[in-house]
């Protein structure tokens, strides 16, 4: 009598659930890093910031400079509202000693509201 021999199961290749999810999971955070790098012209209130970024960026910076100075992020946050067209916008160019330069900001953010309603 022949003793009887174990089968092994034949490895069949499918995609298994745990190499979907890691898939589902690359993609997902490979969208997020790339969303994060565009996020801060995608999602702002300036309708000219198109074709306008190192202006943006040059405004930007005094509110971002403004909150290193103060550690305030409501201040950081008002200082942007409206894009930039507020009174603590005025008040961080003057704490920054940049009030000499408010012609150019009032000209810059004024090409950055250009087509606003």
């Amino acid at each position: 009598m022949k003793a009887p021999q174990a089968t092994v199961p034949q490895m069949v290749p499918s995609f298994s659930l745990q190499r979907v999810w890691l898939l589902l999971l690359v993609a997902l955070v490979g969208s997020f890093l790339v969303e994060q790098s565009s996020a801060r012209y995608v999602f702002n209130e300036c309708p000219g910031i198109i074709g306008n970024r190192d202006l943006y960026s040059k405004v930007e910076r005094v509110c971002r400079d403004c909150y290193n100075l103060f550690r305030d992020d409501m201040l950081e946050v008002s200082c942007r509202k409206d894009c930039f067209v507020s009174r603590k916008f005025g008040f961080c160019l003057v704490a920054l000693f940049r009030s000499h330069e408010h012609k150019d900001f009032h000209r810059w953010i004024s090409i950055l509201n250009a087509g606003r309603k």
